[in-house]
């Protein structure tokens, strides 16, 4: 299984570089989620919304297009109640011609100050 599901990376994923990122709920909003499942899609588009933002304002490109994977996970430690998402994003824009503009790596670090966490 293993080994066939990496034989897709080559048409599922662009070759540009990567980067992992994780969106944690506070611990004192995690229980709407829990009675309103579809606020975690909302939560996927306001992950969404932030990256193409930020990648947009420091690559100057208002209508750059991300390169998302993006994954909701419910439970955390101990099979507690711990909605994140886990998102794989390509580490820059494309243009509509599908020209690819990579993120600088000093501006990772502006990501974490950015977020209020220090990931």
């Amino acid at each position: 299984m293993q080994d066939r599901a990496l034989g897709h990376t080559e048409d599922l994923l662009h070759p540009v570089p990567h980067r992992q990122y994780s969106f944690s709920t506070p611990i004192i909003l995690r229980r709407y989620f829990l009675y309103n499942r579809k606020l975690l899609g909302k939560l996927c588009l306001c992950a969404k919304k932030s990256l193409v933002d930020f990648f947009g304002q420091h690559l100057k490109f208002k209508d750059g297009i991300p390169s998302i994977v993006m994954t909701v996970q419910t439970f955390g430690d101990y099979a507690r109640w711990h909605p994140h998402i886990h998102a794989l994003v390509a580490d820059g824009l494309f243009t509509r011609y599908a020209t690819f503009h990579v993120m600088p790596r000093s501006m990772c670090g502006r990501w974490r100050r950015s977020s209020g966490y220090g990931f």
